[in-house]
């Protein structure tokens, strides 16, 4: 019985998690896609809003990509440092 309630809170968990990312991505997709269009505003520019789509779409996939990567990449170097670090060199 504790296994399934491990099993289901996880899944629950998990159900959350993408509920969350969905709501926050959506958020910033439209605020990109308010400072695309403000940005080309400013610049005297008028592009057709596939352009400004493809733009903040772009911008988002850069941001989640690096939200994602990111804590991933550092872990990794720490250690990486860690188990490589050599006392007769210090």
């Amino acid at each position: 019985m504790a296994l399934i309630k491990r099993i289901l809170s996880a899944l629950v968990g998990a159900i959350i998690g993408i509920a969350v990312m969905a709501v926050v991505a959506t958020v910033v997709f439209f605020v990109a896609v308010w400072v695309v269009s403000t940005a080309a505003n400013l610049a005297g520019l008028s592009p057709s809003s596939d352009f400004v789509l493809l733009s903040a779409t772009l911008m988002v996939v850069a941001i989640i990509l690096t939200g994602g990567f990111t804590p991933r990449f550092s872990n990794v170097a720490e250690e990486d440092e860690q188990q490589y670090t050599d006392p007769a060199y210090n």
